[in-house]
């Protein structure tokens, strides 16, 4: 570290560390229309905001996610400022947070302007996506890469047990609250780099902070299943159902296998279609089952395969260009050593692209997570360089312009992400807004495409409340008899075939007919404008 730079270290590298990433922030939500646009984020923050018709409550079902003092905290903040979004409001500090810490670590570690330039492509190429499309996943790996970049630089420094260093393990640990096992995989991370060229660092003080986070990680999770086994009752049985769901879920499937799976066609439909998911219908071993027979390998012989393998592509050109045009610079002042440096983190993160394209849980906030640490990585190889300085002015000037090119090509990009997502809120205020049109009628979705979320981050649940549906998310975290409850129904087939207020919400599902035979789904019903809404009606 220079000493020229101290004055700015001590002085100045906190106050930008925290306002920058706030202005960049505030700006970009006030200019463009994020959305939560994931429906596990919808439902998390509809039950922690009471906007389910029921009190607010931190009872989210879920393991690994939103630990119970975490999500105490925001169903608080509900209940105290109502008019505030405190969902949204957390999610956004995390982001700020591991920016910030981000930002701090390239300003002690390079000269002002290219830790403030590469900051600034940082957020424009990566941070934007997952702001745009905000969840929680997204943000659990903002927030930890930032924690771990500034527990990385503490113990370089050897200052662990100072202020930053503290303040970063906090972060990691509150991150791990968020969405442990997107703690855990960037964590993972950053182990083959400090390995390979850091060894010194994770032997012993590295290998220490690992550990001791893994502890206090195993002791978070356990005092969370002890608080969700006291007070909701069966929950380890209701988690064991939907773990098994998911792990289905999340593999390739067979489709040629699905006629010897099921017992027919109408139990096919469905399971598919969400409907109706509870144990006495679709039991954890009866999922188990049906995985024996329909998961396959991901191969790349099949259609689906192929179709995720060019979104990949298709998605990654633009950052595969501006990781090009680094390495050639890199290249051009000599530097191959922090290349293959680079390389590490990036072979890590093609391992893991990999790993999560087999077992199909690539998510887009996964896909931009794993490209704000290749950003990270990157900035953190930019220390020192000094090659530049034999070609004069002609390569700095050919590679702002190109990087130029690339910041234009990426703002097209957003422009079109933002009139999509402007789209996707339409329709959602027009059919949340039909459906609280008529408050005396509950709605049971027959599948999975209310666009619940498609939230914009400046509403508020009690704007859209969502009292008189019941969906799939609650039907799977056995939330629902509280609604069936407030309108007089004590199960679904009840409220199904009451040909009183109860409505199906959604694309036809024939197999409905078989299930109730005596009755017959009717055409959609008039009256409705964005909604698509049936009924089942005794047969003649």
């Amino acid at each position: 570290m220079q000493s020229g730079n101290k004055k700015f270290i001590l002085f100045r590298a906190v106050p930008l560390s925290l306002l920058v990433p706030a202005v960049f922030l505030f700006a970009f939500i006030r200019l463009t229309t994020p959305l939560l646009n994931s429906g596990d984020d919808a439902f998390m923050m509809y039950t922690l905001a009471g906007g389910y018709g029921e009190p607010a409550t931190a009872l989210l079902h879920y393991n690994h996610v939103w630990h119970p003092w975490l999500g105490g905290l925001v169903k608080t903040l509900f209940v105290q400022f109502p008019g505030i979004n405190a969902y949204v409001l957390i999610l956004l500090l995390f982001n700020w947070a591991g920016l910030a810490a981000v930002l701090y670590t390239f300003l002690q570690k390079l000269k002002p302007a290219p830790a403030l330039l590469f900051f600034v492509f940082l957020f424009l190429f990566v941070e934007t996506r997952i702001v745009l499309s905000l969840n929680l996943s997204g943000t659990a790996f903002v927030a930890t890469s930032g924690a771990m970049v500034l527990l990385v630089y503490s113990l370089e420094v050897k200052k662990l047990f100072r202020l930053p260093g503290l303040l970063a393990f906090l972060l990691l640990m509150a991150s791990g609250m968020l969405r442990l096992h997107v703690t855990g995989l960037v964590m993972i991370l950053f182990l083959p780099p400090l390995f390979f060229y850091n060894r010194a660092l994770l032997f012993p003080k590295g290998l220490f902070v690992f550990v001791s986070a893994g502890i206090l990680f195993f002791g978070l999770n356990r005092l969370h299943q002890q608080y969700y086994e006291k007070q909701i009752p069966g929950w380890k049985q209701q988690e064991s159902f939907r773990q098994s769901l998911f792990y289905l879920y999340n593999r390739p499937l067979n489709r040629e296998g699905l006629a010897a799976t099921f017992t027919g066609k109408d139990e096919q439909d469905l399971f598919f279609a969400g409907f109706l998911y509870d144990s006495t219908r679709f039991s954890t071993a009866k999922i188990k089952a049906y995985g024996n027979n329909m998961i396959r390998r991901r191969l790349l012989n099949d259609p689906e395969d192929r179709e995720g393998l060019y979104w990949f592509f298709q998605e990654s050109r633009i950052y595969l260009l501006f990781f090009l045009a680094g390495a050639a610079c890199l290249f051009l002042a000599g530097e191959k050593r922090r290349i293959r440096r680079w390389l590490i983190a990036l072979g890590t993160v093609l391992a893991v692209h990999t790993g999560l394209f087999i077992l199909m849980k690539l998510t887009p906030p996964l896909h931009f997570g794993l490209l704000f640490f290749l950003f990270v990585t990157a900035g953190m190889q930019l220390e020192g360089i000094t090659g530049f300085r034999k070609y004069g002015r002609t390569a700095p000037v050919l590679f702002v312009a190109l990087f130029l090119l690339l910041s234009g090509w990426m703002g097209v990009r957003l422009y079109k992400e933002n009139q999509l997502n402007e789209s996707r809120r339409h329709k959602f205020i027009c059919m949340l807004d039909e459906l609280n049109r008529h408050p005396e009628q509950l709605f049971i979705a027959t599948d999975d495409s209310f666009p619940l979320g498609y939230f914009s981050i400046r509403d508020l649940p009690r704007q859209y409340p969502v009292r008189n549906l019941v969906y799939k998310d609650r039907l799977l975290t056995n939330m629902y008899p509280q609604t069936l409850k407030r309108f007089g129904y004590s199960s679904v087939d009840e409220a199904v075939i009451s040909e009183k207020n109860v409505y199906l919400l959604g694309a036809p599902l024939p197999a409905l007919e078989s299930v109730y035979k005596d009755y017959t789904l009717s055409d959609t019903l008039p009256g409705y404008r964005c909604l698509e809404v049936r009924k089942l009606e005794r047969r003649p």
